[in-house]
């Protein structure tokens, strides 16, 4: 497997360095990401269940895709390329801000990014890359937070924080 790498910025996005993608996650070192969320038509998420060989949050439900830019690569230009890379979709993105936030995935794995979020349109092609992606499923956000949803227990702890973010009244 090839070492990726990921850019460490400050709290303002000022990019300082690089460092292997997994050992930035074990030391939860502050680094650059990206998050996209594609609306159908009725306004429902398309929202993706992580493979289960993925090596945190496996099987976990999340947006509809996430990632990380790599060395001088642009945010928009790193959404794109996931996007095609998880899910087999071409979607014209725009900007939806950015969130910082810490999380732990696991005794071992800590969240901490700096994430650029991009918004687009579903319309209904995709194809899946099993090793980033087992499903896919359209559901409106507001719905995933109520108390009876069956998907509010099977989250990763980054969309948990985009819901009660972006969401939450």
């Amino acid at each position: 497997m090839n070492e990726e790498y990921v850019v460490l910025v400050d709290d303002d996005d000022h990019p300082y360095g690089m460092a292997e993608k997994i050992e930035a996650h074990k030391s939860g070192l502050l680094h650059r990401a990206i998050s996209v969320f594609l609306f159908d038509k009725d306004g429902r998420l398309l929202l993706q269940r992580r493979s289960a060989s993925k090596y945190h949050a496996a099987g976990l439900w999340a947006n509809s895709c996430c990632g990380h830019p790599r060395p001088g690569e642009l945010p928009i230009d790193a959404a794109v390329r996931r996007l095609q890379e998880e899910l087999g979709i071409h979607s014209e993105l725009s900007s939806w801000g950015h969130i910082c936030y810490e999380a732990t995935i696991n005794e071992e794995m800590k969240e901490n990014e700096y994430v650029h979020l991009f918004t687009g349109c579903f319309t209904g092609a995709y194809s899946l890359n099993p090793d980033e992606v087992s499903e896919i499923q359209l559901e409106y956000p507001r719905s995933i937070l109520s108390g009876d949803s069956p998907l509010r227990s099977s989250l990763t702890p980054w969309f948990k924080i985009y819901l009660d973010k972006l969401w939450k009244v």
